[in-house]
């Protein structure tokens, strides 16, 4: 997983790009996103998905892909926002 851009200024818009392959074959059948400010979702992404920060902090996010037999894989990214001005 990689984000662009990994730190700015509040609001930050990050998307998230997600280069992932079963090497089973058989597919992913859930995404779990957890942004690290509260916010999570199942969307799986298209090419990017993307996440709006609106308060300064370090944050970290984990993206858990679980196919259908039951494997997992987490990915960890960290973003960091600073306050306007800064």
């Amino acid at each position: 997983m990689m984000v662009a851009p990994p730190y700015g200024v509040a609001p930050l818009l990050v998307g998230f790009f997600v280069l992932a392959d079963d090497p089973e074959g058989i597919g992913f059948l859930t995404y779990s996103w957890n942004f690290g400010d509260g916010t999570v979702s199942a969307l799986p992404p298209e090419l990017y998905i993307y996440h709006t920060y609106q308060n300064p902090g370090t944050y970290v996010c984990t993206l858990t892909m679980k196919t259908m037999d039951g494997r997992q894989r987490t990915f960890i990214q960290g973003v960091i926002v600073r306050p306007p001005g800064d």
